[in-house]
């Protein structure tokens, strides 16, 4: 909207398209042309003609004295509309360009840069968080630590999930989740209860999933009370979780075994599949709601494109 020129032509507003440069000379142009028929511009229609004192004025030229004054008025008039659309226009440009810078301001510390998990070392509680910068120029070890008066993050840091503002630290064996804000890493709160041995965990209309290696199973929560919910029994390998078309995909392999993936319905009562892969099942991602599983053994080494609509597979196989 901002920064448009209006033009007052036969007492009609107008829209120029085109810079403030380019009305000008339009605007030198079209006076130019008036002049040369013949037809006075408006700015010149409006100085009243000098009248001899011995040359009677009558009626006629009164008349015109007259219309010239109401044109005189009406352009005034119109002047005026002019102005208040050209001030309107420059209020609008100047709170549209506020609500672009405050779209710039960071969310916190920790925003517009990477977080490096650090595992640590396994029975030793000193698993820790890493921030960089976007433009590196910044680099602060032990954010969780910092932000939370110098409390532990753990023992093992497993992985870790983003939903919304907050971000789910899974600590392996603690068996703990720790939630933070994403931007501050200020701690929200910890969840602890039937946690065995929690691998990764992934959000899902508002549900935090766990999967749990001492279990064989998947942990629900509610992601914003942190509150238990249930737990899905998968019966193997439980591993990394993805969701994708509304339902969660599970990788039943690790340490290079393993040639399954379950599939887990919640909008049907957590209903069970399970998909054939190739053995050693190590990874699985979603993108443009298609899951990606990768295997990889001593044999052979696959990438499994899985539409998840119909939860079948097709494979691509490394040479």
């Amino acid at each position: 909207v901002a920064n448009k020129i209006w033009e007052i032509e036969d007492y009609k507003i107008r829209e120029f398209k085109g810079t403030y440069t380019e009305w000008e000379d339009w605007k030198a142009r079209r006076e130019a042309e008036l002049k040369a028929s013949g037809n006075v511009p408006l700015a010149v229609a409006n100085k009243k003609p000098s009248v001899k004192n011995e040359e009677p004025v009558n009626k006629k030229e009164t008349q015109v004295h007259t219309n010239t004054d109401q044109r005189s008025s009406i352009d005034k008039e119109l002047k005026n509309v002019f102005l208040g659309i050209f001030a309107s226009t420059l209020l609008l440009a100047s709170c549209s360009n506020d609500d672009a810078v405050e779209k710039d301001v960071p969310l916190g510390t920790y925003d517009n840069g990477v977080l490096v998990l650090n595992e640590g070392n396994f029975g030793t509680p000193n698993a820790s968080v890493t921030y960089i910068s976007n433009d590196f120029n910044v680099l602060t070890q032990n954010i969780f630590g910092i932000e939370n008066n110098d409390k532990k993050l753990g023992d093992v840091a497993q992985s870790l999930s983003f939903s919304e503002d907050k971000a789910f630290i899974v600590m392996n064996n603690s068996n703990v989740v720790e939630v933070v804000n994403r931007y501050t890493f200020k701690s929200l709160g910890t969840i602890t209860e039937n946690l065995k041995n929690p691998r990764y965990s992934v959000v899902l209309n508002g549900k935090l999933y766990v999967t749990n290696a001492g279990t064989k199973a998947v942990t629900v929560y509610d992601a914003k009370t942190f509150t238990y919910l249930q737990t899905i029994t998968i019966g193997k390998t439980t591993e990394k979780i993805i969701t994708a078309n509304g339902k969660l995909y599970i990788t039943n392999g690790a340490y290079g075994s393993g040639n399954t993936v379950t599939v887990v319905n919640p909008q049907s009562n957590n209903a069970m599949s399970i998909m054939t892969v190739e053995n050693g099942v190590n990874s699985i991602e979603e993108k443009n709601g298609f899951a990606y599983a990768l295997c990889g053994n001593s044999d052979r080494s696959k990438l499994f494109k899985i539409d998840t609509k119909t939860d079948t597979a097709t494979s691509f196989e490394s040479t």
